[in-house]
């Protein structure tokens, strides 16, 4: 798995974090050798990566379609690298005091010298950048001084000029803008901690009304499928009435044509076990001596409240025992 080469850097690829190889342009390749501050083998320069945290935000390509990361083709590594001219600076000593301790070969001049050059230029380097950096320092602080002494001196005419007694200022002009200075943000801040307890605040009376809401919410539901059960058992009652309503028209309309007796009979669709009553049992033998034993049979067999042929015979035959009897 491949690993930076970084000095005090730990990430590899395993770990993921994306590595990126050295260039093989020369010069790329040189910049980013001299960024990173240590001796590598140039034979395996294919061999050596440097991780992604050791890249600015600006080196990188803006967001793909596809989420990759991608260096740009000019990104030089530039973050947690050391310090590079103190190490060239140490080198050099070292070099001074004994060659022999940084395992250079002394008969090798040729290459010596270009790496004692290269050195000099880097260090020669550093040092103009360390001057021009105190340069710099040293013209923003005498100009900072000239300009506070010309603040004095503006203030020490108009304290002359116009004299004012001390009830008027009481205290230092300095000491006012420090204290408005001072002042000003605590007043912001208190006012942002006003604001966020208000918010607090308000958010919590929406959570408490939102509460509120849901448990009312809760509540008509409820009382919705209270009412939706009512509902349906109401429509169950109200289609058995209208059975039993028309259950009893029919029985009326029955009661015009068919005795009691034949209604029950109709009601039971069986003959068996009957009482018939007389006006049933005169009505049947009216209709048999008007119709005879044949048409009296196809009246019972179109489904007719009638008593059998046998049931008349013995109904006849216990009539005319009474009446001898009497």
């Amino acid at each position: 798995m491949p690993s930076c080469c970084v000095l005090k850097c730990s990430n590899s690829s395993k770990k993921k974090y994306s590595m990126h190889c050295i260039p093989t342009d020369v010069k790329r390749r040189n910049i980013w050798v001299n960024n990173i501050g240590r001796s590598l083998d140039p034979s395996k320069f294919n061999k050596y990566y440097v991780c992604e945290v050791h890249f600015a935000p600006e080196m990188w390509e803006r967001q793909r379609v596809d989420g990759k990361k991608k260096l740009k083709s000019c990104a030089i590594p530039t973050i947690g690298l050391r310090e590079k001219s103190t190490n060239i600076a140490h080198e050099i000593l070292l070099m001074k005091r004994d060659p022999l301790s940084l395992n250079i070969d002394v008969k090798t001049e040729p290459a010596y010298k270009s790496d004692h050059d290269f050195l000099d230029n880097v260090l020669a380097r550093d040092i103009e950048k360390i001057d021009s950096k105190t340069v710099n320092i040293a013209e923003s602080f005498t100009e900072l001084t000239r300009n506070i002494h010309n603040e004095e001196k503006e203030n020490s005419v108009l304290i002359v000029s116009t004299p004012v007694s001390q009830e008027a200022i009481p205290v230092p002009l300095n000491m006012v803008d420090i204290k408005k200075v001072i002042e000003e943000p605590d007043g912001k801040i208190q006012k942002a901690m006003l604001e966020a307890k208000q918010a607090k605040l308000e958010a919590k009376e929406a959570k408490l009304k939102l509460q509120q809401a849901s448990k009312i919410i809760d509540k008509l539901n409820k009382s919705n499928i209270r009412l939706m059960k009512r509902v349906k058992q109401l429509m169950y009652e109200k289609t058995k009435l209208i059975k039993e309503m028309c259950l009893k028209h029919s029985q009326k309309n029955f009661e015009k044509i068919l005795n009691d007796d034949q209604i029950k009979t109709l009601c039971r669709l069986s003959v068996r076990g009957d009482r018939w009553s007389n006006d049933t049992i005169q009505k049947a033998l009216k209709l048999r001596s008007s119709c005879g034993s044949s048409g009296y049979k196809e009246i019972l067999n179109q489904g007719i409240p009638l008593p059998s042929e046998r049931t008349l015979r013995r109904r006849i035959k216990l009539n005319t025992n009474e009446e001898e009897k009497r």
